[in-house]
């Protein structure tokens, strides 16, 4: 029997579900190796019903329980009769006092949203209606450092008729106290009802916000639109228009739903260009090839963004879909680009000589080939050096480039190119290759003399 309860006791599935499951504690029917639990294991697994037992069997076993390890047990037990038995077995620590009252409602704030919700708001409205303990600026903040946001939202709702029994020594009225924390914390639980009565109870809330910008990321990350369409309007009243754009950051832009990038991209306030070159740039980011062409489709067709932006987005834009190889996204913006409309008064597609030098160094070579029919421009020295040191691997990429842009390639950096690895430098056969494409009064000596010591790439 011993040895069956070692095994059982030492699996933590088993004898969590043992212990959630069991309220009594039957020690003849268990074994009476249970004593070799201490409380302050008991506590930090939560095996409240065994702890109860203990006390309630082995009196001198209370001696254990310091006032640490009941502030721990208040703030992980969510069972109400669990508190009141041991509030009747512990007379000390029952509110008699400030200090006591204070522990008992600011520990108990800080069960997690982990937790049964219902029954650690439970243990709230005993503290504050039956043991008449007021709740204190901490014990909100303590709700809001849980994610709790029932508990919150008991404390903002408490009864204004009778305000004056939750107000503290230091003349704190909880009514008022729907500041930043509080809405941070709806934030944190995506609980939208208790962000809504924040501002609807204090209008001027989001002038405790010190960093908009980090406000307004959070907001985008519940990936509920509501927070953000709520947000403006009520931000936007409140400054009677003065709204200014925020300076959203790529990562937090490209992790939001489809649904919140149409929502940035439609809401209006003054952020023009900036501001459009920013969602526009944030499309390649996206690890989902629908979902990139699906926001593509919308930012050109429906918002005609091409008519917002700058040079720089469009040039950039192709060059993030060649790197990361999405010839779908770079066809469909060539096929409507290419009209009239677009070539003749906006500018049509840009390909600059950065999309193949990225096709090529990210090895996406289907977009390369899509590039060598439709492109002019060829590539630059970096996408020619990059051919060359791996010119045992690449070179007919390499004979394709330059045969195709051999007018565009200017010998200088052909020669470029064949100083910068010893592949050209020391191979004859690589050397009279790259040579045959430079005239004969540039053709240097072989071997090319270089401080290059090895063969790295």
């Amino acid at each position: 029997m011993d040895n069956l309860f070692r095994l059982v006791f030492n699996n933590k599935f088993i004898r969590n579900n043992i212990f959630k499951y069991i309220t009594i504690i039957n020690k003849d029917f268990i074994v009476k190796k249970y004593n070799r639990c201490n409380i302050k294991w008991i506590i930090k697994n939560h095996h409240y019903n065994l702890l109860l037992y203990k006390f309630q069997k082995e009196i001198k076993k209370r001696k254990e329980f310091t006032d640490d390890l009941f502030c721990k047990f208040l703030e992980s037990n969510d069972n109400l009769e669990i508190l009141k038995e041991i509030l009747k077995l512990f007379p000390q620590f029952l509110p008699t006092t400030s200090w006591n009252s204070n522990q008992l409602i600011e520990h108990c704030s800080r069960l997690k949203k982990s937790t049964s919700t219902l029954g650690s708001l439970k243990i709230i409205k005993y503290l504050v209606n039956e043991l008449g303990i007021k709740v204190t600026i901490r014990s909100i903040n303590s709700a809001c450092s849980a994610n709790n946001c029932e508990i919150v939202r008991y404390y903002l709702g408490i009864n204004e008729n009778e305000e004056d029994r939750y107000r503290g020594g230091d003349e704190f009225n909880i009514k008022d106290h729907s500041d930043i924390g509080t809405l941070f914390c709806s934030i944190r639980g995506k609980d939208f009802e208790l962000f809504q009565l924040i501002f609807d109870k204090k209008p001027s809330v989001i002038e405790q916000c010190q960093d908009i910008n980090k406000f307004l990321h959070s907001i985008i990350k519940t990936d509920d639109v509501r927070f953000i369409t709520h947000y403006c309007n009520e931000f936007y009243r409140f400054k009677q228009g003065n709204l200014h754009y925020p300076q959203l950051k790529y990562k937090i832009i490209e992790k939001s739903s489809i649904k919140i990038i149409k929502y940035l991209a439609s809401f209006s306030g003054g952020g023009e260009t900036l501001y459009y070159n920013m969602l526009f740039m944030s499309i390649p980011q996206r690890k989902n090839q629908l979902e990139r062409m699906e926001i593509l489709k919308f930012f050109i067709e429906d918002f005609k963004i091409y008519e917002k932006v700058g040079i720089h987005a469009k040039t950039n834009i192709i060059n993030d879909f060649c790197q990361i190889g999405d010839l779908d996204c770079i066809t469909y913006l060539h096929g409507i680009l290419s009209s009239p409309g677009y070539t003749d008064e906006i500018g049509g597609i840009i390909i600059t000589t950065s999309a193949m030098d990225l096709a090529i160094s990210s090895r996406n070579f289907h977009v390369f080939y899509w590039l060598l029919e439709n492109s002019y421009v060829g590539c630059s020295i970096r996408g020619l050096t990059y051919l060359c040191k791996n010119i045992s691997t690449l070179k007919d990429i390499l004979d394709k480039v330059l045969n195709k842009f051999s007018g565009v390639l200017s010998p200088d950096m052909i020669l470029q190119s064949m100083y910068s690895t010893n592949r050209i430098c020391h191979n004859k056969e690589n050397f009279d290759y790259l040579a045959s494409f430079l005239p004969d009064h540039l053709i240097p000596t072989f071997p090319i003399e270089t401080s290059i010591e090895n063969y790295d790439y």
